[in-house]
């Protein structure tokens, strides 16, 4: 893993480690770190904005109902587009 990676995988998991502590609003800024990738992977695979979208917003919802489930053994944006991975299919 990149140093630069390493410092991406850091931040998120101090911004869930203050979620799961009950500071729920910090999960816009987990949103707003992964959007955009979140966004192309969908497209690679849809290929519809309005179904990308809906897709998205469906993941948003399952890893915030399953955020303590995270065990940060991997990047958070690893375990999000899994999650959008499988809403596709």
């Amino acid at each position: 893993m990149s140093p630069l990676s390493l410092a991406a995988a850091d931040i998120d998991n101090e911004i869930i480690n203050k979620i799961l502590a009950g500071d729920k609003r910090q999960f816009e800024q987990l949103m707003r770190r992964h959007n955009t990738s979140l966004f192309r992977l969908g497209m690679s695979i849809l290929n519809n904005d309005a179904d990308v979208e809906d897709v998205m917003q469906t993941t948003y919802i399952n890893a915030y109902q399953h955020l303590a489930s995270f065990r940060q053994e991997s990047a958070f944006g690893t375990w999000l587009k899994r999650i959008l991975i499988n809403e596709c299919s």
